[in-house]
């Protein structure tokens, strides 16, 4: 039998009671908790001692030294510290011993005044996150892209996470274990991962191209679209709304044309002087072709960017 083994959990702020359970329970077992962390713990196999755990989330601490001496002097033994800044202690395990042996907080002000600590931080966040899903949400409207809707979408199971914990943390109860809790932020943290790698990978495949044409004294150009009056090509990965920004400036008319695989006009320019900027277009996936055409000559200057 192994002396050691790691246990892979995640734990919400406001759920700090069911991992104290947990610790608990394992220690019962003959598991005692070496070094206790956001996304797992690691044990060592001691069956002949039982320990019942506590975790603390001081906030910033001015005198460290003071604060493990004070732990120390009601027999409470530091174990580690998170990233997070969840501080773990244990105590041996009197089964005779008052339920109030085994408690930090063992009054209403001083569990709601952890709990504040906490509040504060996710409702930082919570804001933080509340800020950028209104700035998505009309850039969305604004700029509608499957690769925005991705990332709206990948954002907000992770502010509905932290709003709900918010509520949960500062209810009535606050030592009550919260069933299905993990299964509920696995559900939120899943959601956030697929989309968010749709995001990534809708980000990795869309095309921004910009292509600049100038001459000053460039030949004529027929006005029937065919390979010669070819320009440029795109290559459309994925259908979405794609957005095109067209600067001329020519000494005679002359068209702008993007043609789908078939040849079939998408979007159809012509003129001397024209600046167009974030025309919206439908494209379905495959290959476009920009055409230069009907253009008498002379001098010439066209910029095309698709995004």
């Amino acid at each position: 039998m192994k002396e050691t083994k790691r246990t892979w959990n995640f734990y919400s702020a406001w759920n700090w009671q069911q991992e104290i359970d947990d610790l608990n329970a394992q220690s019962d077992a003959g598991w005692q908790l070496m070094h206790g962390g956001l996304f797992g713990s690691r044990f060592k196999y001691q069956p002949h001692v039982r320990y019942r755990y506590q975790l603390d989330f001081p906030g910033k601490i001015d005198e460290m030294p003071r604060y493990l001496e004070i732990f120390r002097e009601q027999g409470w033994e530091f174990v580690n510290k998170t990233v997070n800044g969840w501080y773990y202690f244990r105590k041996p395990y009197d089964p005779s011993a008052d339920a109030l042996e085994y408690e930090i907080n063992t009054d209403r002000t001083s569990l709601d005044a952890m709990a504040g600590r906490w509040v504060k931080l996710g409702t930082v966040f919570s804001v933080i996150m509340g800020i950028m899903l209104l700035l998505y949400a009309v850039m969305l409207v604004l700029h509608p892209t499957l690769m925005m809707a991705s990332l709206l979408l990948a954002m907000l199971p992770m502010f509905i996470m932290m709003v709900r914990g918010i509520v949960l943390i500062r209810r009535e109860d606050k030592k009550r274990t919260i069933r299905h809790d993990g299964k509920w932020i696995g559900a939120c943290v899943l959601a956030f991962a697929v989309f968010y790698a749709g995001f990534v990978l809708l980000a990795a495949n869309r095309v921004n191209t910009y292509w600049q044409r100038n001459g000053e004294d460039m030949d004529a150009v027929s006005a029937q679209l065919s390979e010669e009056t070819v320009w440029a090509t795109v290559d459309i990965r994925y259908p979405d709304f794609y957005y095109l920004s067209l600067d001329v400036k020519a000494d005679a008319p002359v068209t702008v044309t993007l043609t789908d695989e078939n040849m079939e006009p998408v979007h159809v320019f012509t003129g001397e002087v024209k600046k167009e900027e974030d025309v919206r277009l439908w494209l379905k996936k495959g290959e476009y072709q920009v055409h230069l055409s009907d253009f008498a000559g002379g001098a010439q200057q066209v910029g095309f960017e698709l995004d």
